[in-house]
């Protein structure tokens, strides 16, 4: 009895946790539809601001030959983009360690968002330079982007400094992989220039003016594109995750409800055994007093 209350008790919970499970895994899957939709838009952003460089690039005269490198090196920084929340598989230790990796070959500063992700960085030793959190909707992405390079231009304070940042990439057929992309300083040769018969574009600004705008307009696209790239791969490991961890509970759930009907059959058969044996010794002890009454009947009668 009490192994079937224990068995019944455990059908009970698990059955409650993969309701909760199933939640968990609805909202992911909303998340992620919505992150593919805005992924279309942070890509396009991304696009017409590299369009705008290339034409303004086509307009800047011939630049000067680099001179030798002299001075301090340029400061190196590492911009991650993990997860807020967890349950979402190897993601953010995937992401960590391709990090660690790259720190490894060339040291450099790491900024982290993601409560997640910045607890794996420093369990990994890596002790980020800065962290922050980060929105769980879609809609939040912007304003993840504006913070984080605000941080960005608070560190580089007009010194030479190289920016990369990374971040998880899913794509329809293909597993899920990290993906670098350098921010600063800008590779003018990335960059398409206008063909030669297209008219210069119109401006208001000075190009040197423009072009620092622009810049700041790209940093601005790349970290936004990145952040929605990251949150659409969060949420869909989430999914996975959620949906693996379902089917789990669905065939523990069948094991447990068999078990609890077989110790339930057993259960029924001792009340019944027992109650066979009990009805067995009350009629036997009658048969008993029958046959001691008929014995004394006959030594009776005989005398």
């Amino acid at each position: 009895m009490e192994q079937l209350s224990r068995v019944q008790s455990r059908v009970e919970n698990l059955t409650e946790l993969r309701a909760v499970v199933g939640g968990i895994r609805s909202i992911s899957a909303v998340r992620s539809q919505q992150a593919q939709q805005a992924l279309l838009g942070a890509r396009r952003h991304t696009e017409i601001v590299e369009g705008a460089l290339s034409a303004v690039i086509a307009s800047l005269p011939e630049p000067p030959p680099p001179e030798p490198a002299a001075g301090p090196e340029p400061l190196g920084l590492v911009i991650l983009y993990t997860s807020e929340h967890g349950f979402v598989g190897p993601f953010n230790e995937v992401i960590v360690s391709a990090a660690a990796e790259r720190l490894a070959r060339r040291p450099a500063e790491l900024l982290v968002l993601g409560s997640r992700g910045a607890q794996v960085a420093e369990e990994r030793g890596l002790s980020p330079a800065w962290t922050g959190p980060l929105s769980t909707r879609a809609e939040g992405v912007l304003a993840d982007g504006r913070r984080v390079a605000a941080e960005l231009y608070a560190r580089v304070a007009g010194r030479d400094v190289t920016v990369e940042v990374g971040f998880m990439r899913s794509e329809r057929g293909r597993q899920p992989s990290v993906e670098w992309r350098r921010v600063l300083p800008l590779d003018l040769q990335a960059f398409a220039p206008s063909a030669a018969h297209d008219p210069p574009p119109l401006r208001n600004l000075s190009l040197p003016e423009l072009m620092s705008r622009l810049v700041e307009e790209y940093v601005l696209a790349e970290l936004v594109r990145a952040g929605t790239e990251s949150f659409a791969s969060e949420n869909l490991a989430r999914l996975v995750a959620m949906t693996t961890a379902s089917e789990g509970m669905k065939d523990k759930l069948a094991e447990l409800t068999r078990l609890a009907a077989h110790l339930r059959q057993e259960e029924i058969t001792t009340e019944l055994l027992d109650v066979v044996t009990g009805a067995e010794a009350l009629l036997g002890e009658e048969l008993l007093q029958e046959r001691r009454r008929r014995t004394g009947e006959r030594f009776s009668t005989g005398a």
